[in-house]
C-alpha cells in the first residue's frame, strides 16, 4: 500500500514534568512536539508525528551516569534503578509502535505526540482521538474556567 511521506520524530522524558538539570533537553523535545503539529498544519501532503519511546536502555543514559549524582541529581539514581530493573521497554516494542505510526492514517497520527508505553496505539481505541483536534497535542487546558 502506498501512502504519503511520513516524518517521525522522537520525544523524550520530562515533557510532562519538570526534571531538574535537564531543562535544555526537555525544552528541545517540547519544541519538537510543537514543530510536528505546525508542520502537520502547513504541509498537508506529509504526515508528521512524534513518539515518546519510554525508558529504553540505550547509550544516552551513559551521560547521566558519567556525570555522577552531583551533576545529575535524582536522575543518576533513577538511571541505576532502571538499568537494574525490568522496566525498560524492549526496543522491539518501540519499533512496533514506529511501524504503526508510519502506517496509520494521517487523521489519527498527524501532528500528534504518542507514547509507546502509555497509549493504546495497538488497539482500535486509539482512533477515538481523531474526534478531538486537541488530543495528543501540546495545549493549555481549562481555558474556559473563568467564563
Amino acid at each position: 500500500m502506498s501512502h504519503s511521506p511520513v516524518v517521525l520524530f522522537f520525544a523524550g522524558s520530562g515533557t510532562n514534568s519538570a526534571p531538574v538539570r535537564y531543562s535544555s533537553y526537555v525544552v528541545s523535545k517540547i519544541a519538537a512536539i510543537k514543530m510536528c503539529e505546525l508542520l502537520h498544519a502547513e504541509l498537508p501532503d506529509t504526515t508528521f508525528t512524534i513518539l515518546g519511546p519510554g525508558w529504553v536502555n540505550t547509550k544516552i543514559h551513559r551521560s547521566t551516569l558519567c556525570a555522577g549524582s552531583e551533576q545529575s541529581g535524582d536522575n543518576y539514581f533513577r538511571t541505576i534503578e532502571m538499568l537494574k530493573s525490568d522496566s525498560p521497554i524492549p526496543i522491539e516494542r518501540v519499533l512496533e509502535c514506529c511501524d504503526w505510526l508510519i502506517n496509520a492514517r494521517r487523521e489519527v497520527v498527524g501532528g500528534r505526540n504518542f507514547s509507546a508505553v502509555h497509549d493504546p496505539w495497538d488497539s482500535d481505541l486509539i482512533n477515538l482521538i481523531e474526534s478531538n483536534p486537541d488530543a495528543f497535542r501540546l495545549r493549555r487546558s481549562d481555558n474556559d474556567r473563568f467564563g
